[in-house]
């Protein structure tokens, strides 16, 4: 038997096995006593009245490191190795759990997509009509382009982009599972799309590596979508943070021309979505602030407002920092994310 372990840093992507749950129908109470008695629980050997039994002197934890609570208990179906390096299978079988919701993977399939709620936010600021063109220059797993190809009652056309053969691969079979025949999806190298001679606007050819780059016209596009690559300081749970100083530093030079490129892609009047799911100011509101300074773009409340303020003395005024959404794991129960809404001038 194992207790299940929620740190701050624990990363889904680098749990890849499946957790099978079987609720306990006294799990109110079950929540009550994880909670109240987790800093008590060894978390190598189960209950504390236990662990003596297995444990003395220092191998024996009495308590929990900081910043670390138990959310179940469960049985290990296979061992570390193959839970922390398996795609696929059952690694851990719940016997008890902190949470009454049951697992969604695989529950009305084709006619529901889970997504966090920040990330629900964005199509809806985009506030998209049926028959307008849309553009997701980065669009990988795809939950903003089908969800905004929904708002579209299936109407007009979403082309969804992504620039590796494998997120296309997802982004395409999310399209086809819920039905939704007005999402293209194409491989393409967003900072690359602007149209600079005659050419082809894009293809549906199945064979991705063969796919050439697609481009489009100047001022092409009714609404945007841009959820750029992050440095995703926003995602939790996680194990631990990896990310490099020297990415933080460059990241937001690569978010810039992508702003750029959809500054030129968009409308006058037509809408564009910056979101991020990183926490990093840099990447958010001082790219907000770029854009401002730089670029033919105004900036409007991102509605429905959810999320708390942009924060401060990262570039924006009193003003902006109220249009933005920043969402604060520490402040709201969701990941950290990032939302700000313009309109091209």
């Amino acid at each position: 038997a194992t207790h299940i372990l929620s740190t701050g840093k624990l990363d889904p992507k680098r749990l890849k096995g499946k957790l099978s749950h079987t609720l306990d129908p006294s799990s109110d109470e079950m929540a009550r006593y994880f909670r109240t008695g987790s800093d008590r629980l060894d978390h190598k050997y189960g209950e504390a009245e236990n662990a003596s039994k297995l444990a003395t002197g220092a191998e024996r934890l009495e308590r929990l490191p900081p910043g670390i609570v138990i959310i179940g208990k469960g049985i290990m179906e296979v061992d570390r190795r193959v839970a922390m390096s398996a795609k696929e299978g059952l690694g851990c079988r719940v016997t008890h759990c902190v949470y009454r919701a049951p697992p969604l993977n695989s529950i009305l399939d084709g006619l529901m997509y889970v997504q966090n709620l920040p990330s629900m936010c964005v199509p809806h600021a985009l506030s998209p009509k049926p028959g307008e063109r849309i553009l997701d220059m980065c669009s990988s797993p795809g939950g903003k382009a089908t969800h905004t190809a929904a708002l579209m009652n299936g109407e007009g056309k979403v082309i969804a982009l992504d620039r590796t053969t494998v997120k296309v691969k997802i982004v395409r079979k999310w399209a086809e599972n819920l039905n939704l025949p007005n999402v293209e999806v194409l491989k393409a190298d967003c900072t690359m799309l602007l149209k600079e001679e005659p050419c082809d606007e894009g293809t549906t050819n199945t064979d991705e590596s063969a796919a050439p780059q697609p481009h489009f016209d100047e001022e092409s596009f009714d609404h945007i979508l841009l959820d750029p690559p992050c440095t995703a300081l926003g995602l939790r749970p996680r194990l631990f943070i990896d990310v490099p100083q020297v990415l933080m530093e460059t990241m937001p030079y690569y978010q810039r021309r992508m702003l750029q490129v959809a500054s030129r892609l968009l409308k006058r009047g037509g809408r564009l979505t910056y979101s991020t799911c990183t926490i990093n100011p840099a990447e958010n509101e001082e790219n907000v602030a770029y854009a401002l300074a730089n670029l033919p773009l105004r900036l409007i409340p991102a509605e429905p407002i959810v999320g708390g303020p942009g924060r401060a003395n990262c570039g924006l005024s009193e003003e902006d920092r109220k249009k933005v959404q920043r969402f604060e794991p520490s402040q709201v129960d969701t990941n950290g994310f990032f939302l700000a809404l313009f309109v091209k001038q």
